[in-house]
């Protein structure tokens, strides 16, 4: 690569980091939404079929046992629901993590190949520089 076009492959190679992380960022905002709205909506179908099942039932005394049936029953549910749903959040986290080191590695391969160090490996920041000379 030439001293010519190295602010534009590093441009590039920016603009693309930041295109990643801000999909990235998407996405996990889709995943959050979804793991969150998926345990309510099932939840809202079941009540309102049985709501719809007491309507057409000739037994009129259940429905003055719905609110403490319906009480038990929800607060029986929370802890495999609150565990389910901190199973899948971790999971998410988990892949929004992997994902993320991805776009870093590659936009570091495109740094690297764009001052001409292909291959090369970045050094940590705090590490001394490889002595010369010296066995």
């Amino acid at each position: 690569m030439s001293l010519d076009t190295l602010p534009l492959s590093l441009y590039r190679a920016n603009s693309e980091l930041q295109l990643r992380i801000a999909r990235l960022l998407q996405d996990n905002g889709h995943r959050w939404l979804n793991t969150v709205r998926a345990p309510q909506a099932g939840t809202m179908a079941n009540t309102a079929a049985e709501i719809n099942a007491l309507l057409h039932s000739a037994h009129w005394h259940s429905l003055a046992a719905l609110p403490l049936d319906s009480f038990w029953r929800l607060f029986q549910a929370r802890p495999m629901q609150s565990s389910t749903l901190h199973q899948r959040i971790i999971e998410d986290q988990a892949e929004f993590t992997r994902e993320l080191q991805l776009a870093i590695d590659d936009w570091r391969n495109s740094v690297m190949a764009a001052i001409g160090m292909e291959g090369a490996q970045a050094r940590e920041p705090n590490s001394a520089p490889p002595a010369s000379g010296q066995a």
